[in-house]
């Protein structure tokens, strides 16, 4: 299934899916505690080559190609979202922004990075709903590791490329998923209790 999504994110174009891809891959051969480390040590190293190589090639295709030529490294990298941060914080005032509830007349508040879009829109008060949401379902994961590391890839991911929590059906797409991982995990964990109570 991982080899599907990474061809249908080479199809796509789009950038951080190549993150996710590496991070998660990454994160499932170095905690998984059937592999011994030198085969987690040579497939971590060909993951880190095949990343860097596909975003090498996708960076050399316009219209990123031209951006970099220019100078503009970050641009071409996150798709001018940077660039669309400095505009925005320069247009930051008292009267179009509250610390504690975010954005209130500012025309263009979506960037695309996620916490910088939670703070904008919600403020202080929403990052603190956001962190408090993200660590109790934590707490829900914490004995699978694959749900650990779907949550983690996700999370950055959406940091970089924002509309994980944007989009309510991605929202419900990932929590869906996270509590079938733990279900599986809590289901085979009461099968081996129930055989060791035999």
């Amino acid at each position: 299934m991982l080899l599907i999504i990474a061809l249908i994110a080479l199809v796509s174009g789009i950038k951080g899916v190549y993150m996710a891809e590496f991070m998660a891959m990454t994160l499932i051969v170095f905690c998984d505690k059937t592999l011994d480390r030198t085969f987690k040590v040579k497939s971590i190293f060909v993951l880190f080559f095949v990343f860097i190589l596909v975003t090498l090639v996708t960076l050399s295709m316009s219209p990123f190609k031209e951006l970099i030529k220019s100078g503009e490294l970050l641009t071409a990298i996150f798709s001018y979202r940077t660039d669309n941060l400095v505009l925005l914080i320069s247009e930051l005032t008292k009267e179009n922004f509250n610390v504690l509830i975010g954005a209130t007349r500012l025309l263009k508040i979506r960037l695309e990075l996620q916490l910088v879009d939670i703070v904008l829109f919600f403020g202080v008060i929403g990052l603190m709903v956001y962190t408090y949401f993200v660590f109790n379902l934590y707490k829900i994961i914490r004995k699978n590791y694959l749900a650990i590391i779907l949550l983690v890839t996700a999370l950055t991911t959406s940091f970089f490329t924002g509309n994980l929590f944007y989009l309510p059906l991605a929202s419900l797409l990932l929590i869906l998923t996270l509590f079938c991982l733990n279900e599986k995990v809590l289901g085979a964990d009461k099968q081996i209790e129930k055989s060791n109570s035999l």
